[in-house]
């Protein structure tokens, strides 16, 4: 009989990531609280109602104090915002501990780290590496060849995929720069105007690095599992050299 090379190797690939979704997701090995959600809540409306006060600014430019007092309202917001993020991590924190506290998992909690990001990252990626090592030998998968062939089609998966998706938001991007310049030039005429302009580029940098968080988080949550799969993949592959 004829072996379906193609079919094979998509179906094990199909496999594996689907393990993944299912045993080795973040929602799975560390659910959300309810303290969580209320702490996303809140933000999610406080950097909506910061982002609001600046196109209310842009519309009162022709009076300069009210614009600046509307812009540095909507700076102080959405500092608050990323203030906010420090008790989220730490609510991670303490699910990292609850949920890797007993059995086999509670070795992990060796990688702790002082900086409660690494922390998170190191246990999961040394969990996630364990499960997929032993899925692999479940499957049968031992060669270096296999192994290598799967790292190199997950990896350029995940290039195509943040590619495609990204794309739209460049173009999007690249219409705006000329807008920006051509509204900085108009008003950029006095000393008010000036101290505006600053205080909504800070705003708007702010905006910008919230806004990349969200759109990498939606966008490339699948191009970022195939790279974490494929990196996972990489350090199994050293063990077997």
């Amino acid at each position: 009989m004829e072996e379906k090379v193609g079919l094979n190797f998509a179906s094990n690939l199909r496999e594996l990531t689907n393990f993944y979704d299912e045993e080795l997701s973040s929602k799975k090995l560390l659910p959300t609280t309810k303290k969580d959600v209320l702490y996303i809540w809140t933000i999610l409306i406080i950097f909506v109602t910061g982002v609001t006060l600046i196109f209310i600014a842009l519309a009162n430019l022709k009076s300069p104090l009210s614009a600046a007092l509307l812009s540095t309202s909507a700076i102080v917001m959405l500092v608050f915002v990323l203030v906010l993020l420090k008790p989220i991590v730490n609510s991670r924190d303490k699910t990292v501990k609850l949920q890797f506290g007993d059995g086999e998992k509670q070795q992990y909690l060796s990688l702790s780290n002082k900086k409660s990001s690494i922390y998170e990252n190191n246990i999961l990626f040394a969990y996630r590496t364990d499960r997929i090592a032993r899925k692999l030998n479940e499957m049968g998968i031992y060669k270096v060849e296999h192994i290598t062939i799967i790292i190199e089609h997950l990896e350029n998966l995940s290039q195509n995929n943040k590619s495609i998706k990204w794309l739209p938001i460049g173009i999007f991007g690249l219409f705006l720069i000329p807008l920006w310049t051509e509204f900085v030039g108009k008003y950029l005429s006095s000393t008010s105007s000036i101290i505006f302009l600053i205080l909504l580029g800070s705003t708007l940098a702010i905006v910008v690095y919230m806004l990349n968080l969200t759109f990498k988080n939606i966008l490339w949550s699948e191009a970022d599992k195939q790279q974490e799969i494929a990196s996972i993949m990489k350090i199994i592959l050293t063990s077997k050299v």
